[in-house]
């Protein structure tokens, strides 16, 4: 039954509801209820939550290296205060890209 989970079903069967109108449904042949319970949760996991996880770990960093780094040179009121707008910025947009991203 293991390998069905790392090797994907073969074998689907499609089949048609009838409840006011058609629905064409395909469904797993030779998969038991309670293996269904954990392979679709599994499947999800494995292929959306640890790589937005990974993702997440990875612009967390980035920000934080951005945050950290400071211009060469001498201080300037003027430059730092650009520098610090535009890392704020860029802070932002990537915030707002990782969380629409996520609500896929």
């Amino acid at each position: 039954m293991l390998h069905v989970f790392f090797f994907g079903v073969h074998r689907m069967q499609y089949e048609v509801i009838t409840t006011g109108e058609e629905i064409t449904v395909c469904r797993h042949v030779g998969l038991p209820d309670t293996f269904r319970q954990y392979y679709f949760p599994g499947l999800a996991i494995i292929q959306y939550f640890f790589p937005f996880i990974i993702i997440a770990v990875a612009y967390l960093i980035m920000a934080c290296h951005l945050w950290r780094s400071t211009a060469p040179g001498n201080a300037e009121n003027n430059r730092d205060a650009a520098i610090l707008r535009n890392k704020k910025k860029v802070t932002t947009k990537v915030t707002h890209f990782f969380v629409s991203s996520g609500q896929t």
